[in-house]
């Protein structure tokens, strides 16, 4: 019964992250679903496949470094939105190496919780790293992964991003 368009915030621990989290979704939302990518590694580490990330996966650059200005990559989010386009985000920012279940959210998770006004589902990615670990472009073996949506979240223009980044943080540990 969720109305689009959503906003989809996974765990990230494997280059294969994406995809799973693609596959995981309806049709519904897969139809009409861009996916915001960091600018590093994707756009410059890899920039090479960044135009076919772009053309098959509908991915877009969003800055996701301290020294990034990120409001631009939050403009284009919104537009795309007001489109009527889902979007799939990665909270943390960038891959997690560390032994800890979930790094830091970036702030920019708590903006678009109470900004752009629509709903927020976390989703838990549980096993692409132990088929393709962090850092690695190739597989080490078969496995199982198992992809958990949390409730969505309906989170309200008067909360401050701080408080609405520890509620998706919250949604994605438990």
């Amino acid at each position: 019964d969720l109305e689009q368009p959503v906003i989809f915030m996974p765990t990230h621990s494997s280059y294969l992250d994406g995809l799973y989290a693609v596959r995981a979704l309806p049709e519904r939302f897969r139809a009409k679903l861009g996916i915001a990518a960091a600018i590093d590694p994707l756009y410059e580490k890899f920039w090479w496949f960044a135009p076919c990330a772009d053309l098959m996966m509908n991915t877009f650059p969003f800055g996701a470094k301290l020294t990034e200005n990120i409001k631009p990559s939050l403009e284009y989010t919104g537009r795309l939105l007001d489109d009527g386009w889902n979007i799939l985000i990665f909270p943390e920012g960038g891959m997690n190496r560390s032994d800890l279940p979930l790094l830091p959210l970036k702030g920019g998770a708590g903006v678009l919780a109470i900004e752009m006004r629509a709903p927020i589902v976390p989703m838990a990615l549980i096993g692409t790293a132990q088929i393709l670990p962090p850092d690695k472009l190739l597989p080490r073996k078969r496995g199982l992964v198992v992809v958990r949506f949390g409730a969505p979240l309906h989170l309200e223009q008067s909360e401050n991003a701080i408080d609405a980044t520890r509620s998706v943080e919250k949604a994605l540990l438990s």
